[in-house]
């Protein structure tokens, strides 16, 4: 779905490999699987978020889990928003502008 916005994609099999590839790409946004071998979303994204160079970078949860313990736990490991699965395409783009377009505190 992202391929034809004339955006730069990287995908990550599991939270493990998003680590390493932020290593040497510069995001400008996160959509992270919530559910993931290896190392699940929520593990990769409080990883990514101990780290200052990438505290600025939105992470957003892509789960089917929307309960609201769920969407804490998203929020509790950095994420700042969600999209709930099975994904409705509006919606993810709304909630990615959304996200690209907030300032920095």
């Amino acid at each position: 779905m992202m391929q034809d916005t004339h955006c730069t994609i990287k995908m990550a099999n599991d939270g493990l490999q998003a680590l390493e590839q932020l290593k040497s790409f510069a995001a400008d946004i996160i959509l992270m699987d919530c559910q993931m071998p290896r190392m699940d979303g929520y593990t990769a994204a409080n990883k990514i978020k101990e780290q200052p160079k990438f505290a600025h970078i939105p992470i957003i949860a892509m789960t089917a889990n929307t309960m609201e313990a769920d969407l804490t736990k998203a929020k509790e490991s950095g994420m700042q928003g969600y999209i709930a699965k099975p994904i409705e395409v509006q919606t993810m783009f709304e909630v990615i502008a959304e996200h690209l377009t907030q300032k920095p505190l």
